[in-house]
């Protein structure tokens, strides 16, 4: 959660005085966001909370459903936890110039239940003739490839783009990424739909800039579209080996044609650029040429993979590339009329992680003086025993980062496996390094006899990878381990109907947090997860009379409130009348 002075300074720097709500961010409101595999999320970024699976589910009801209603109220209460926690680090960091939830702060909102999306996100496609190094196969069939791996599923077809045209009417703006758009069957569907219904819908490309034909041309006549190119390097060289089958000549010169097209239709031009290990030398030379565009630079923030981040770096090192960064581009800022602001917010960001970073294991390590050396093994045990709770804070505070520098400190050498490999595990998953978060669990399973909380552990991994079956197998697992009583049937039953309702089985999510609701009959927390597996599964009296005892008994819940939205909504819906908010 943010303070209350971070709320302050974020919500300043927003453009949201209108708005007729607050929220932490109004992606759930405004939008939807295709993946490649058919998962559908409130934006690019939050891919660990899906809101539902354009494989099993029709756009009704993912819009409409209980996963993104549960995101809007957790929002409206700026809880960043479901899957937010990129955006919560860009904000406590100080980076408001650059975090992505400012993208959908311009979209109109006129209702916390809206009744159409204002803007569709879509990366249908992994069809892409790249394999960036900082890339996977989710988004490019190239990796894919390399990799020896089958392609890919096509996850949208006709019912999808059937159910999507009414859609696209009620549109302020449409977003195609990648893949290469100008390359994915589906995304030319979506555009020609647009155009042969005679919609004006602006549309955002971010593209490769490695396609440049008459079906190309076609789009950018017909229909309002503006271009990001995608240029992690200035030079040939660093371009090439980070955008591997990419040829440096071929995209600047696509990347002319595309300005050119943007500034004949009156659209934007910009540039997509990702800061990294491999090209951070560069930066002022790349905000140099975009100024010969006179583009806007849009900078990427990488966390993963981790041979890339600049994050997952020592503080001191991270420190003395933003010194770097600010003294090769002093004496040239004068260039830098567009993107000045751009290069000072990412300075300023880098120095700020590092030295928060710093201060922490500081303030978690500081040797006492004057310690006998008969207690130094004492001593030393007791500052790792502050090291892994700071760590388990950090986490909590959605810093998975800050964690895995904290876990790299000399005072956990001696901790138990479990002790620093558990946080360990978790901040791999939340960073979404699976293979490395799954090999860390299973290497302390095989150590330890403590296994309900790692089973979960493992169970989570699952449903963040979208493995439903192996989810509940793990979980049922965790619930019969020797150690589930030291853990608490509280806590196990509420980890398995939380993870019940993340992958959709609603039914099981219901009978767990009933057996919840009897043991623990105050908890409001416990009531707002029965209604909200009682509106999925139609059953709404029943949603209704858990939220309203959650409203009277703890004076206010934002979840309840959202629950009561939707029911007078369908309850409306089956009477036959308008939606009521």
């Amino acid at each position: 959660m943010l303070t209350e002075d971070e709320r302050r300074r974020y919500d300043a720097a927003r453009p949201i005085e209108s708005k007729p709500f607050q929220s932490g961010c109004y992606a759930p409101h405004v939008s939807l966001y295709f993946h490649t595999t058919g998962r559908v999320q409130a934006c690019c970024k939050n891919d660990r909370f899906a809101l539902g699976d354009c494989t099993q589910q029709s756009l009704d009801e993912i819009w409409q459903g209980a996963r993104v209603g549960q995101l809007r109220a957790a929002l409206e209460r700026y809880a960043f936890g479901a899957g937010c926690t990129q955006c919560e680090w860009q904000i406590k960091t100080g980076n408001l110039r650059d975090v992505y939830t400012r993208i959908f702060d311009d979209l109109p909102v006129a209702d916390a239940v809206p009744q159409w999306p204002a803007m569709l996100e879509f990366a249908l496609s992994n069809t892409c003739n790249f394999a960036c190094v900082m890339c996977y196969g989710d988004l490019s069939s190239a990796i894919r490839a390399r990799d020896g791996l089958p392609p890919l599923r096509k996850a949208y077809d006709d019912r999808f783009f059937a159910d999507l045209r009414k859609y696209l009417p009620h549109l302020h703006r449409a977003k195609f990424f990648g893949g290469e758009p100008f390359l994915a069957a589906e995304s030319l569907c979506v555009w020609e739909m647009m155009i042969e219904d005679g919609l004006t819908t602006p549309c955002h490309v971010t593209t490769n800039g490695s396609i440049w034909n008459d079906r190309v041309l076609r789009i950018l006549e017909r229909l309002p579209v503006s271009i990001a190119v995608s240029i992690d390097g200035a030079s040939k060289a660093t371009f090439e080996q980070i955008r591997v089958h990419g040829d440096f000549d071929v995209v600047m010169r696509n990347a002319e044609r595309f300005h050119a097209s943007c500034r004949a239709r009156g659209t934007e031009f910009g540039i997509s650029h990702c800061l990294m290990r491999q090209n951070w030398h560069e930066l002022p030379d790349l905000l140099a040429l975009a100024e010969r565009f006179d583009a806007r630079v849009f900078i990427n923030t990488v966390t993963d993979p981790s041979h890339c981040s600049l994050f997952t770096l020592p503080d001191d090192e991270l420190l003395a590339i933003a010194d770097a960064i600010e003294r090769a581009a002093a004496p040239r800022l004068d260039e830098f009329a567009r993107n000045r602001e751009v290069l000072e917010a990412e300075v300023r960001g880098l120095r700020e992680h590092a030295r928060r970073g710093l201060s922490q294991q500081l303030a978690a390590s500081r040797a006492a003086p004057g310690l006998p050396p008969q207690d130094q093994k004492a001593r030393a045990g007791s500052v790792g025993a502050a090291l892994i709770a700071r760590v388990w804070a950090v986490l909590a505070d959605g810093d998975p980062i800050a964690a895995l520098q904290l876990l790299g400190d000399p005072a956990l050498e001696d901790r138990r496996d479990v002790d620093r490999g558990f946080p360990r595990a978790r901040a791999l998953r939340l960073l979404r390094r699976f293979e490395e978060a799954d090999l860390c669990l299973r290497e302390i399973l095989a150590k330890t006899p403590r296994r309900a909380l790692l089973l979960l552990e493992r169970a989570w991994l699952a449903v963040d990878q979208g493995r439903a079956e192996e989810a509940a197998a793990f979980a049922a697992e965790a619930s019969t381990a020797h150690d589930a009583h030291e853990v608490g049937e509280v806590v196990i039953g509420h980890a398995l109907a939380q993870m019940a309702l993340a992958v959709g089985h609603h039914e099981l999510a219901h009978q767990h947090f009933d057996r919840l609701c009897q043991i623990a009959p105050e908890r409001a927390e416990f009531r707002v997860g029965r209604a909200w597996a009682s509106l999925a599964l139609g059953q709404i009296e029943s949603a209704v009379g858990d939220a309203e005892w959650v409203i009277a008994a703890s004076a206010g819940n934002a979840g309840a409130r959202e629950i009561l939205r939707i029911a007078a909504g369908a309850l409306g819906k089956r009477a036959g009348e308008p939606p009521t908010s």
